[in-house]
């Protein structure tokens, strides 16, 4: 008898108990896909904080070439003589 009724309670809420693993299981699905993307980010903004230094310096080597390339030039005493 107790069979029965422990199987008719199973068999009643059976779609009530699925449901409640499913709405478990996504919601642990989310957050770890949040956590997932949050690291993701991380990584991107690291690496485009990288790629920015680098244009930086980049931009900074050549003006100090460009610099570098007008002092030697305007301080030449044969082009100051031709000015």
């Amino acid at each position: 008898m107790l069979s029965r009724m422990g199987g008719r309670l199973v068999a009643f809420y059976a779609d009530d108990l699925t449901e409640l693993l499913v709405e478990d299981f996504l919601h642990e699905t989310v957050v770890e896909l949040q956590r997932i993307e949050k690291i993701a980010e991380k990584q991107y903004e690291s690496s485009e904080v990288q790629n920015l230094a680098e244009n930086i310096m980049g931009a900074l080597a050549d003006y100090s070439a460009q610099e570098h390339l007008v002092d030697t030039r305007w301080s030449n005493r044969v082009v100051q003589r031709e000015i």
